[in-house]
């Protein structure tokens, strides 16, 4: 499990740096017609997501919860005064994603059966294990999302 879920996060992260090549800051904070979140938003929620991950895993968090929260879920629309610059946000994730994938590839199979201290389905049975298999695929589902924005800023797709 351990090195499956180590192979999405690292596809995953392939994924949101083809997504983000060439686009500008003022492109990430353009928000879709019709509703939801920005590109800059997504990569902020990336970040503060993945640090979770990093945190139950034993590791320490590149941000703190608190200079994250406009990243956070049900956060509300993101604002110009509040959005990191997006270079910032994707060096930032680019550190976060090395210490998970380090923090992975030593962790034992005991930790990973260990009770995880956040659960966002409140399963009480969540392990940490079972923690990172939902995180995996909750940031390849928004690294999706960050090819479809990529688009609406005008960028061709990045997928090829």
């Amino acid at each position: 499990m351990r090195d499956t879920v180590i192979q999405q996060l690292e596809t995953t992260m392939w994924a949101v740096r083809q997504n983000l090549a060439d686009l500008r800051h003022e492109e990430s904070l353009q928000l879709p017609a019709g509703g939801g979140s920005c590109a800059n938003w997504v990569l902020g929620h990336l970040l503060h997501t993945g640090d979770s991950l990093l945190q139950v895993l034993g590791g320490e968090r590149v941000t703190s919860r608190e200079a994250m929260a406009p990243y956070h879920r049900g956060a509300g629309p993101l604002t110009a005064e509040d959005a990191r610059p997006l270079a910032e946000l994707l060096a930032d994730l680019e550190r976060s994603h090395q210490r998970i994938i380090a923090r992975l590839q030593e962790i034992s199979p005991e930790e990973l059966a260990a009770p995880s201290p956040i659960s966002p389905r409140r399963d009480v049975s969540e392990t940490v294990g079972s923690f990172a298999v939902l995180l995996a695929f909750h940031q390849a589902y928004h690294a999706g999302q960050l090819g479809i924005l990529r688009r609406l800023a005008g960028h061709p797709g990045a997928m090829g």
